[in-house]
């Protein structure tokens, strides 16, 4: 799934409802953010939970993103495994 263009809360709530939707079936998933940007800290936290639902819930999945504001939560999340290079 690639992301692209600005991420503000009203995008990420109806994002994070499409994750939430994503099941066994669908792994493995990747995650595109590679042209993405988010409207907040908060935003950008709330996909990372999202995303950590995800992984707990299909195991395989990977995000793509080489901004290092994007990848910085990821990491304090503990979730740099996830991240490509």
């Amino acid at each position: 799934m690639k992301i692209a263009g600005e991420i503000d809360a009203d995008v990420a709530s109806l994002f994070l409802e499409q994750l939430a939707a994503l099941g066994k079936t669908d792994a493995p998933f990747e995650l595109d953010l590679t042209e993405a940007s988010f409207e907040g800290e908060l935003v950008l936290r709330m996909v990372v939970e999202e995303v950590r639902s995800l992984s707990d819930r299909l195991g395989e999945v990977r995000v793509r993103s080489a901004d290092p504001k994007v990848r910085a939560p990821f990491v304090q999340a503990g979730l740099s495994r996830l991240l490509e290079p």
